[in-house]
């Protein structure tokens, strides 16, 4: 009778389902947590390089503060971990459907590049020019492109598609709802007002969370979407390299 209670006891906390304001509090505490060591992170590169070791150790605490709150907070909630947050196995054709998805949405920052590069895209604000770059890699540790490419977009999408997202969708009831709310929250988090972003940078920004939260929700799974914002972060970086 005793191993009765305790594995129903076992199976209703296992069915115990986030509140909205949880979800939301669990979310802030990650990503507020996740920015501040970011801005702290950027206070160093201001003031020590872009190449600062400490830079890079201040961006990867808080990839590492954010994924960590946010599976904390769903183990003790009594979920499954992998399967609230989308994360069980990948499969081949998630991981293809996040590389081919993010490659199409490249397509269109490559086509305005191009036409900056015969000068002919005066009209759009922020758009890139193209030139040489290559030793720009060179200039910054493996360490730090490593966080930007597979640690960040990683965490990113624990947090925003995976937990955020999933307790969007068990509240409101609304997929679409929730790939709004959490393609704005990936918005903000990527905009420094203080840089002045262009039009071009937040309508792509926005873009991006858009395609990775209709990932998340076609496919059921969290993996098409970090594969497609690792590319995405890869691109980027091989951009900066290059095309400057």
């Amino acid at each position: 009778m005793h191993a009765l209670w305790a594995a129903a006891v076992r199976e209703a906390r296992f069915k115990r389902e986030f509140r909205l304001e949880e979800t939301l509090f669990y979310t802030a505490i990650a990503l507020g947590g996740l920015l501040l060591l970011a801005y702290f992170s950027r206070r160093l590169m201001a003031t020590y390089g872009l190449d600062t070791p400490h830079a890079a150790m201040l961006n990867l605490l808080g990839d590492l503060w954010a994924g960590s709150v946010v599976i904390l907070a769903v183990h003790h909630g009594g979920q499954s971990v992998l399967e609230y947050l989308g994360l069980s196995r990948p499969t081949l054709l998630a991981i293809g459907i996040g590389i081919g998805a993010q490659c199409t949405l490249e397509l269109i920052p490559i086509g305005l590049r191009l036409m900056a590069f015969y000068g002919s895209c005066g009209v759009i604000t922020g758009c890139p020019s193209i030139s040489f770059n290559t030793s720009a890699l060179a200039r910054t540790d493996f360490a730090a492109w490593s966080t930007v490419i597979i640690m960040a977009p990683v965490c990113e999408e624990i947090v925003v598609r995976g937990f955020l997202y999933s307790g969007l969708v068990r509240s409101i009831k609304s997929p679409f709802i929730a790939i709004g709310i959490t393609a704005l929250v990936f918005t903000l988090m990527h905009v420094d007002v203080q840089l002045h972003p262009s039009g071009f940078r937040v309508l792509w920004l926005l873009g991006s969370g858009l395609l990775y939260g209709f990932l998340r929700w076609k496919t059921g799974s969290l993996w098409p979407s970090i594969t497609a914002h690792v590319v995405g972060n890869l691109i980027a970086i091989m951009s900066y390299a290059v095309i400057r």
